[in-house]
């Protein structure tokens, strides 16, 4: 009977039992409960008010060279003799950097094209019986040349109103020497920095057409291109900031690349999209720090602060 009369009290809203509980007066907590939850509701709505949320458009993004690295291509198989500069240094417009495929001795070649320079700018006392020509005996394909060319000087001695003749085989073997350059010697197209493009060693065979190295100029100069939809370019402002995402970029440990927008008229791509100008260094900063040197034109993507707006429009608008 006790279990019963138990279960009747549990199961008869009207028992005892039933009865203290609802005429028990709720604690602190549970009686607040309601109004602190609601207090913390309306700060948390206030706090999303003043919080502020960029407003940004994602586009594509490019960086092209107004004044870029030049990359050099090997013109012609052949064995590699000499590396005449070393990595990562400064050069200067047509330096010797690499000497390709012959069995001439380098110095030599070099100092006969000044010697042979030389005859042609001071040609008074080439003529004299007691003028000595400086021995060359490790000329290479240019050796028969040389040796020809002392020879006819020598026999010019018994002939000495035969300048002209004596001058034109000058400036011809001069040609020579000149030819012999472009075939074995790569040089620098441009004042820069040297980066070769790959790990050389003497007596490796180079291939055609294979990259050798890359001249960085000095003056390095570059533009960073926004591929804006006709649809938004409206909203696209000067000065704006411009957060840049390159691809196959660690922007996890290194961030983005902050610039902003340079300039803001409007050049129609086609007929769809506008091209804005975007600041753009040969060094530039990322958001977490780090620097980066921009030497390559590359793509990516880029999102354009287009204003500031308030955390609750940004949970509305998802």
């Amino acid at each position: 009977m006790k279990k019963n009369d138990n279960e009747n009290i549990y199961l008869n809203p009207k028992s005892t039992g039933i009865q203290q509980i609802i005429g028990r007066v709720p604690s602190w907590i549970i009686r607040w409960g309601i109004s602190l939850v609601f207090l913390a509701l309306i700060m948390a709505l206030s706090l999303c008010w003043f919080i502020e949320y960029p407003v940004t458009i994602k586009v594509p993004f490019e960086v092209k060279s107004i004044i870029g690295p030049c990359r050099v291509i090997n013109p012609r198989s052949g064995k590699l003799e000499k590396i005449l500069v070393a990595n990562n240094s400064k050069v200067k417009n047509k330096q010797p950097i690499l000497y390709i495929g012959s069995n001439a001795n380098l110095g030599e070649v070099l100092k006969l094209s000044d010697y042979i320079n030389s005859l042609r700018l001071n040609p008074n006392g080439l003529f004299k019986k007691s003028i000595q020509l400086k021995p060359f005996n490790m000329l290479g394909e240019l050796q028969f040349g040389y040796d020809s060319l002392k020879e006819e000087i020598v026999k010019s001695y018994s002939h000495p109103r035969n300048y002209n003749h004596i001058f034109k085989k000058i400036d011809n073997y001069k040609s020579s020497i000149d030819t012999w350059e472009k075939k074995h010697l790569i040089i620098a197209p441009i004042s820069g920095q040297l980066l070769l493009t790959g790990v050389f060693e003497k007596g490796q065979r180079l291939d055609k057409e294979e990259s050798l190295f890359i001249i960085v100029p000095d003056n390095l100069k570059k533009i960073g291109l926004l591929l804006v939809p006709k649809t938004n370019i409206t909203k696209i402002k000067r000065n704006q900031k411009v957060l840049i995402k390159i691809d196959n970029f660690p922007i996890s440990r290194c961030g983005s690349i902050l610039s902003y927008v340079l300039d803001a008229s409007q050049a129609p791509l086609n007929d769809s999209t506008v091209l804005v100008s975007v600041k753009i260094d040969s060094v530039m900063r990322t958001t977490a720090g780090c620097k980066m040197k921009l030497i390559y034109d590359f793509k990516g993507s880029a999102d354009v602060i287009i204003s500031k707006g308030n955390l609750i429009k940004k949970i509305l608008d998802y």
